[in-house]
């Protein structure tokens, strides 16, 4: 499974896709247009399929990783070597945030879950723009307060919900994420198939299979191959309260 390449040149045309969705981040918007422009310039698009790796524990933090479309786990391997998903990253979502500010080796594996497009920023050029724009560094101190945040909640829904809450969560949050707005849709793709699902939410696949014919069943979603139409978003959201 591939690694970044270095000497990966930047794709023909790539730089107003990746500024227009870099002027728009909760990270980056705080940027002067002129700041954006060069860090665009430098910045690279990759695409990565899915079960590809973006890096491994252990690896020097030189480039920050923005995720445009996909879904990316953070894993974490027992003594065996199987691995498990510590935390999920939706689109808009900045991958390994802590190892590059800190300057610390990756503590954990990033792996993408399904076909996923990711922007790689150096991170020198990253630090430059924390250390000259006192805006950027707040928003960065945000980031990885959610960060934090998102994975303190992984670990409690994992050890303390039920699967039923687990599983609807994951689709309020999925339905959120494939959008680039952040707004949940009536209707999205999903790439996973249910042995994945049960992977990231730590339970079998058995047990995914059958909550999800009873939410079928109960007429909140409707499951049509790898689509999911979510027709009682309110009730979803109730189960996943619990």
């Amino acid at each position: 499974m591939s690694r970044l390449d270095d000497q990966l040149p930047p794709q023909l045309g790539e730089t107003n896709s990746i500024l227009d969705f870099m002027s728009t981040h909760r990270l980056f918007s705080s940027l002067p247009k002129d700041a954006l422009v060069q860090l665009a310039s430098e910045a690279r698009e990759r695409e990565y399929q899915k079960g590809h790796y973006l890096y491994y524990a252990g690896d020097r933090p030189d480039h920050q990783f923005l995720l445009g479309s996909g879904l990316v786990a953070l894993l974490e391997h027992d003594s065996s070597g199987k691995a498990y998903p510590m935390l999920i990253y939706f689109p808009g979502d900045s991958i390994g945030l802590a190892a590059v500010v800190l300057g610390h080796r990756r503590s954990l594996t990033a792996r993408a879950t399904t076909n996923s497009k990711v922007i790689i920023l150096a991170r020198e050029s990253f630090l430059h723009l924390y250390d000259s724009f006192p805006a950027f560094a707040h928003e960065v101190t945000r980031e990885l307060y959610r960060t934090i945040a998102q994975g303190n909640q992984a670990v409690l829904r994992i050890t303390k919900t039920p699967v039923t809450a687990r599983v609807a969560g994951f689709l309020l949050e999925y339905a959120a994420g494939v959008t680039a707005s952040g707004r949940e849709q009536d209707s999205f793709p999903i790439d996973l198939s249910r042995e994945e699902m049960a992977l990231l939410l730590r339970t079998s696949r058995e047990t995914v299979t059958r909550v999800l014919a009873e939410l079928s069943r109960k007429g909140i979603v409707t499951i049509d191959r790898h689509r999911v139409s979510v027709h009682r978003p309110e009730l979803l959201q109730h189960l996943a309260a619990r």
